[in-house]
């Protein structure tokens, strides 16, 4: 997860053209660009799928 949080932080700093030189920490760009966190997002999603998952009546989602 780290190494996703980093490019994606990277390459939020690219698309807003915030340099580190800026002095702008990575939750000041993604707070200034209006981004959640990735890990909050990618919780949220597994969450939402999880509910999809647990709703299905008779339907294997998931192979073991």
């Amino acid at each position: 997860m780290d190494v996703l949080r980093r490019c994606d932080r990277w390459m939020l700093r690219y698309m807003a053209g915030v340099r580190w030189q800026d002095g702008k920490s990575s939750s000041e760009v993604a707070e200034m660009c209006g981004v959640e966190d990735l890990s909050v997002k990618s919780r949220q999603r597994r969450m939402r799928w999880f509910g999809h998952v647990k709703r299905a009546e008779g339907v294997c989602w998931v192979r073991w």
